[in-house]
């Protein structure tokens, strides 16, 4: 390979800060992307959100298939307080 020459490597993951490489890096060396969620459907649509990070639905699926309210509630507590800005962050990005 030549120096310098570009490269493409698809990953997919839940770690936030990859998710932020895009926004720490400039000059468009990272990017995000996104399987759209049918939120009502707790299922993918497959439409490709292009410049989008995902986000996790592990807890909305837990609880709809009937996980207990507390381990539920422990897992989400367990997060912490920088996983849920990040979440939400995401979300507002979806819907822009």
């Amino acid at each position: 390979t030549k120096t310098g020459a570009a490269g493409l490597v698809l990953a997919t993951t839940h770690h936030g800060e990859l998710k932020a490489l895009k926004y720490e890096h400039a000059g468009g060396i990272f990017e995000n992307a996104a399987v759209e969620f049918d939120e009502v459907l707790l299922a993918p649509t497959y439409r490709l959100l292009w410049g989008v990070p995902g986000r996790s639905r592990a807890l909305q699926i837990a609880e709809r298939f009937g996980m207990e309210k507390s381990v539920v509630d422990d897992a989400r507590n367990g997060l912490g307080t920088e996983r849920v800005t990040l979440e939400t962050t995401i979300s507002s990005l979806e819907t822009s």
